[in-house]
């Protein structure tokens, strides 16, 4: 039923493993989100928001990911992990048409952020539990940078086209030209069978699982600091201080440049020697990288250190993502996955709060996102 879907396609002999389905649809959405992700923000901006309402709206957008996650893993037990993933399609079409359409149309911009949260859970939730299932846990670090390494190979101009196409053709071709890569992106999605997880969701099943791996799931919640900080936060200081649309673009490619150079290198290194290990040499560069951001404020110094910071987020991306494909493969997978949702949201939350708090001394975030690290220092 499921190979009846594209059964025209059976000439593309790479996609009958299912880790490289993943890589390729993982690619393609990787390209599209690098095209228009790192200019919401400063298309919000643009738009009359205040800095505060752009952070509210990525707060409510990550509580909602957290919220409808739990929902997302019934419905994959009933539908299927990659029929989940295509009924994600049209809300994340409706998601960017309102975006688009924002100019014209004042829809709620929390109601936007609710159907951003949605969409990211139906995407991302399924797309976990898939890679840990395909993965191969004796080579995990090397699989998990590909997940990394693809996306990026895919999308390491893709900021830069997206700065160059807002400047000459605006924000509503943006989403124009993201939409139709969206609808690729779903061409490979059902190549090999579905799988239909058992998913029964209990509170004591969530407290077993954090209490087995408490500092685990502390991490989460730092590395997503983080993350959100290099998503959201950064852009938005850079576009203030630099007053100019594409240099957020440039920030964009160069962040991608640096990950690319050094996913695979530490994929096949992280599997031969100490993941912890790796993590720690990681976390000394990325402390020294987040407080000198703090005093960034040239062009030369914000480009440096953005791909300073692509390079070195690397040691603790990739070993640290890899123990969490491991922890998953050894206890419930998909229980793992959504619980593990959790930690990504208070993380994501508490930072996008403590900017709302200093919107005035962004780069305040940057000393406390420098400061957190230290965790993966004992970890």
């Amino acid at each position: 039923m499921l190979n009846y879907h594209i059964h025209y396609f059976n000439y593309l002999p790479f996609l009958k493993r299912r880790l490289n389905e993943i890589y390729i649809v993982h690619s393609i959405e990787g390209f599209v989100f690098s095209l228009i992700g790192i200019f919401v923000p400063v298309y919000l901006l643009t738009l009359g928001y205040s800095i505060s309402q752009v952070l509210i709206f990525y707060i409510i957008k990550h509580l909602a990911v957290c919220v409808f996650s739990f929902f997302v893993g019934h419905i994959s037990s009933h539908f299927g992990l990659k029929h989940t993933m295509l009924m994600r399609f049209p809300i994340v079409l409706i998601f960017l048409i309102m975006l688009y359409s924002l100019d014209s149309i004042a829809f709620p911009l929390s109601l936007i952020a609710l159907l951003g949260g949605f969409q990211t859970a139906l995407y991302w939730v399924p797309l976990h539990s898939l890679f840990a299932r395909s993965s191969n846990k004796n080579h995990m670090s090397s699989d998990v940078s590909k997940l990394y390494y693809f996306p990026k190979i895919a999308s390491i101009i893709a900021p830069l086209i997206g700065g160059f196409i807002i400047i000459f053709f605006g924000f509503n071709t943006l989403f124009i030209i993201a939409m139709l890569f969206l609808i690729v992106s779903l061409i490979p999605l059902f190549y090999t069978s579905e799988i239909k997880p058992h998913v029964n969701f209990q509170v004591k099943e969530g407290t077993k699982i954090f209490k087995k791996y408490p500092k685990y799931f502390f991490g989460v919640g730092v590395n997503h600091l983080g993350g959100m900080t290099e998503s959201v936060i950064w852009p938005i200081f850079v576009y203030l201080t630099l007053a100019n649309i594409l240099s957020v673009g440039i920030v964009g490619t160069l962040l991608s440049i640096g990950t690319v150079l050094f996913t695979l290198i530490i994929g096949k290194f992280s599997d031969r020697f100490d993941r912890k290990s790796v993590i720690k040499i990681g976390a000394i560069f990325m402390i020294l990288i987040w407080l000198s951001r703090v005093f960034a404020s040239t062009e030369i110094s914000i480009y440096v250190l953005t791909i300073l910071a692509g390079f070195f987020t690397i040691l603790i991306l990739v070993p640290f993502t890899s123990i969490t494909y491991n922890l998953a493969k050894g206890d419930n997978i998909d229980e793992f996955i959504v619980f593990r949702e959790i930690p990504v949201a208070f993380g994501r939350v508490l930072i996008l709060l403590l900017a709302l708090v200093l919107v005035t001394k962004l780069e305040l975030t940057f000393l406390l996102v420098g400061i957190s690290h230290i965790f993966f220092l004992f970890f």
